[in-house]
C-alpha cells in the first residue's frame, strides 16, 4: 500500500535508529560512548547522515546525551529482563527479584470486572498493591485481587523477591497461569506514580493465578514502564 511507504531515507533512519535502541537497552554502551555517525555509516552500511538523524533521534528521547568535544553516551539503562516462563510462577518459587514495595493491604467489595475473572470470589477479595522499585526509581505498579478466605494468610506474610515467594510464605501453590500483554498510553495517576508523562506507552500485564484444584485464586492488573522493562524467551522443539 503506497500510502503505508516510507522513503528510503526515512526507512534507513527507522531501522538504524531501532537497531541502536536495541543496543543501548542491551547494555551494550555503557561503559563506552556511542560510536561517531562517520563509524555508525560504516558498520551499519548507511550513510552519515542517517546515522546523524538516528542519533539526534535517540537524544530527543533521553536517552542519549550529546555534548560537544566530548562525545555522545547512553543514560545508564536501570530495565529489569525477566524470564517469560518464570513469569508464570509454575513449579516453585521462580529465581527473580521484582523488588517489590507493598503499597496497601485492604479487604474490599470484589469489583466487577474482578468478579469475572474469579468466579470463587464472594462479597469481598483481599486486595494487595506493590510498586517494583530497584535502585529507588519505580519500573512498576501492581493491583492484585485475592479469593477469600483461601488467600487469609497473605496479610501480614513476608513479601521476598516476587509475587510467588509471598505465596509460598502463605502456604499457597500456583498449578498454572494465564497473561494477556498489551500496552496502553499512561493516565495522570499511573504516571505519575512511575515518574513518566501522561500519555507514555506502558507494557500492560493482566495475569490470573491458578491454584491447586484448578480454580481461579488472584487477579492482577500490572501496568510497567516499558523503557525499564524487558522479557526474555527461550524454548525448543521437542
Amino acid at each position: 500500500m503506497q500510502e503505508l511507504a516510507d522513503s528510503r531515507g526515512n526507512a534507513d533512519r527507522r531501522r538504524l535508529t531501532t537497531l541502536l535502541h536495541s543496543a543501548i537497552a542491551q547494555g551494550h554502551y555503557l561503559d563506552t560512548a556511542i560510536p561517531t555517525d562517520i563509524e555508525l555509516a560504516r558498520d551499519y552500511g548507511t550513510s552519515r547522515g542517517v546515522a546523524r538523524d538516528a542519533l539526534n533521534a535517540l537524544a530527543d528521547t533521553g536517552l542519549l546525551t550529546r555534548i560537544r568535544g566530548v562525545g555522545t553516551h547512553a543514560e545508564e539503562h536501570a530495565g529489569a529482563t525477566f524470564d517469560l516462563l518464570a513469569f508464570h510462577g509454575i513449579g516453585g518459587v521462580p529465581d527473580m527479584d521484582t523488588h517489590p514495595q507493598a503499597l496497601s493491604t485492604a479487604t474490599v467489595s470484589t469489583p466487577a470486572l474482578v468478579a469475572t475473572r474469579l468466579p470463587q470470589a464472594g462479597a469481598q477479595v483481599l486486595r494487595i498493591e506493590f510498586l517494583s522499585v530497584p535502585d529507588g526509581e519505580p519500573h512498576g505498579i501492581s493491583t492484585s485481587y485475592f479469593v477469600l478466605p483461601q488467600a487469609a494468610g497473605l496479610v501480614g506474610a513476608e513479601v521476598g523477591t516476587n509475587i510467588y515467594s509471598l505465596l509460598a510464605a502463605a502456604g499457597l501453590t500456583v498449578s498454572s497461569s494465564d497473561f494477556l500483554l498489551g500496552a496502553f498510553g499512561a493516565d495522570e495517576y499511573t504516571a505519575r506514580r512511575l515518574r513518566v508523562r501522561p500519555g507514555d506507552a506502558l507494557i500492560s500485564l493482566e495475569r490470573t493465578l491458578f491454584d491447586e484444584s484448578g480454580d481461579a485464586l488472584a487477579f492482577t492488573l500490572i501496568a510497567l514502564r516499558g523503557d525499564r522493562f524487558q522479557l526474555v524467551s527461550h524454548e525448543r522443539a521437542r
